[in-house]
């Protein structure tokens, strides 16, 4: 599994939405806003047609790419309480998030 997401000073939190009705995906980065779609079958999960905006940010540039790569990978997920793991084809995890509930 990757390393922990450190967020730096006046820098917000990335995230992921799952817009279950739509199944469409948006969220942010760390730097850049990001949207696409998922399709789920079961526990199988794809996420595609992902884009994002175009800033430029150093400083958090390797997170952002961490986190396209594991979009392009993720194959399947598991749900265990507040916490999504997502997964490779092998059940390999490529990234851990946890439910943050919105107002």
């Amino acid at each position: 599994m990757g390393k922990k997401v450190e967020v730096l000073k006046n820098m917000r939190e990335p995230y992921l939405v799952f817009h279950s009705t739509s199944n469409k995906i948006s969220g942010y980065t760390g730097c850049n806003k990001i949207m696409g779609s998922y399709k789920i079958d079961g526990n199988n999960l794809s996420i595609e047609k992902v884009a994002t905006t175009k800033m430029m940010c150093i400083q958090v540039a390797n997170v952002e790419i961490y986190l396209l790569k594991v979009f392009k990978s993720v194959k399947r997920f598991e749900i265990n309480g507040e916490k999504m793991k997502l997964l490779d084809k092998d059940g390999k995890v490529l990234g851990e998030f946890r439910a943050v509930y919105l107002n």
